[in-house]
């Protein structure tokens, strides 16, 4: 993960958190993001600087890693079907946010940070990426008087010098 925190959003998880108890599950929450820390590793946090989104972001920060459960499977429960595992001793809700955190996962991303995401994907992790190419091709932002370059005239620059390999 330290190789690729730089390059994506790290949104940690843990799947199948119906495996354990919640005793346990806590435990296990404290000790990953004790490991992600101790390692250096970046996790994408849920902004707070917005009026709008701070208490929702803050207690979501707060559950990191999302404990989650997936199925494929519809269970009856009373009257309805709902997505689950059907277990001897119950039902097990996958859209119940007592059972998981799947639904809280799902709104904080799909709806109340997917602007956020998007961003920080483009201006750090894109923006990283594309910089690093560019040099790898001989392109600079900064001159020799280490003031900035335009992308104009680094591309002349380059081309005088491969005109003088020639």
């Amino acid at each position: 993960m330290k190789n690729i925190d730089s390059k994506v959003n790290i949104i940690p998880l843990i799947a199948k958190a119906d495996t354990i108890s919640k005793n346990d599950l806590q435990k296990f929450k404290c000790k990953i993001m004790s490991e992600l820390i101790s390692n250096g590793i970046q996790i994408y946090q849920l902004p707070t600087d917005d009026e709008a989104t701070t208490h929702v972001n803050t207690s979501m920060n707060g559950l990191l890693p999302f404990a989650v459960v997936g199925s494929m499977d519809e269970v009856k429960v009373g009257k309805r079907m709902v997505r689950g595992r059907q277990y001897p001793w119950g039902v097990l809700q996958v859209e119940n946010e007592d059972h998981c955190d799947f639904v809280k996962l799902r709104d904080v991303l799909l709806y109340t940070n997917m602007e956020d995401l998007k961003e920080q994907t483009h201006t750090w992790h894109y923006e990283r990426y594309r910089c690093s190419k560019l040099q790898k091709m001989g392109f600079t932002d900064v001159g020799a008087d280490n003031q900035p370059v335009s992308y104009r005239t680094s591309l002349s620059i380059l081309r005088g010098s491969n005109k003088r390999r020639q």
